[in-house]
């Protein structure tokens, strides 16, 4: 499983989704935002687990990794399930 960064062509509806493949990770991303632009302006590019997000910033900024944000979630997702990790909607 691999994480991939998933949005329309602009940054709009930014999801980090945790998958086997891209083509999981985009099927995942279209069912859960269809409806706000075309399946044409879709941008997807795999990111590393070790990867720092932005996780936080109350009078500083911390970061975690993606794997520590996939582990810290209280999801039943198996590995065979894509699920999504982190959401930034516009």
């Amino acid at each position: 499983m691999s994480f991939y960064k998933v949005m329309f062509a602009f940054g709009e509806y930014m999801k980090v989704i945790r998958a086997k493949n891209r083509f999981a990770a985009v099927g995942y991303y279209l069912m859960d935002v269809m409806r706000y632009g075309d399946i044409h302006d879709v941008v997807v590019e795999e990111m590393e687990p070790t990867e720092n997000i932005e996780w936080e910033c109350i009078g500083f900024t911390s970061y975690k990794t993606l794997e520590e944000i996939y582990k810290e979630k209280e999801t039943i997702c198996s590995d065979d399930t894509p699920c999504v990790v982190v959401s930034q909607e516009n």
